[in-house]
């Protein structure tokens, strides 16, 4: 048995708007998340679960109005916190996102490390595997809390597919319920 996921990673932020967990999206993001409507309006799905975070959860709303859908939320899929302090220099913030995916267990200012990142969401993921065999399953996510998972069943999953995501993106991701293995991972297309 397969269970397949669609993570959708949130739409548009402003990330230096607000607390990191209170912060939604922008006007864009807002535009961004009605056409999920249409990315979604031939694929069927089981579940609507998200981060707690704000912006993930205005990424699903229209969705799940459309849907009649419930969002759940679960606090272990929650961004990883990288500092204490916001990180304003792209450059200082870069370095710092090649240094956790290269070394998974450094964590600054005693934050988190993708280890530990993924030590909460990949049981979440798990259980959710058992629970809904057979179903899909749409997930309101991270950038970095993604590609921690991915890399969680393949090495090869970094800096690079991190920075390659967009705002917002969806990928489809099947795993083998029996095996907890990660069968295929696709990305599906989230126009403009």
């Amino acid at each position: 048995m397969m269970t397949t996921f669609y993570f959708v990673r949130h739409a548009k932020s402003d990330p230096f708007r607000g607390s990191d967990k209170d912060r939604s999206i922008t006007e864009e993001g807002y535009i961004q998340a009605q056409k999920l409507v249409e990315v979604f309006k031939h694929i069927e799905f089981d579940l609507l679960i998200t981060s707690p975070y704000q912006r993930a959860i205005d990424t699903l709303i229209y969705l799940a109005l459309d849907r009649k859908e419930t969002i759940q939320t679960y606090e272990e899929l929650k961004e990883i916190r990288l500092s204490k302090k916001p990180i304003q220099n792209v450059l200082e913030y870069q370095q710092l996102m090649k240094k956790i995916f290269k070394e998974p267990s450094y964590n600054l200012d005693g934050c988190e490390s993708i280890k530990q990142t993924q030590d909460r969401a990949v049981p979440i993921i798990k259980e959710l595997v058992e629970r809904y065999p057979d179903n899909k399953i749409v997930v309101g996510t991270h950038g970095t809390l993604f590609t921690a998972m991915l890399k969680y069943f393949d090495e090869e999953y970094g800096y690079e597919f991190w920075k390659s995501l967009k705002q917002p993106d969806v990928y489809k991701v099947i795993i083998d319920s029996e095996r907890f293995e990660l069968q295929c991972i696709e990305h599906v297309e989230v126009s403009a």
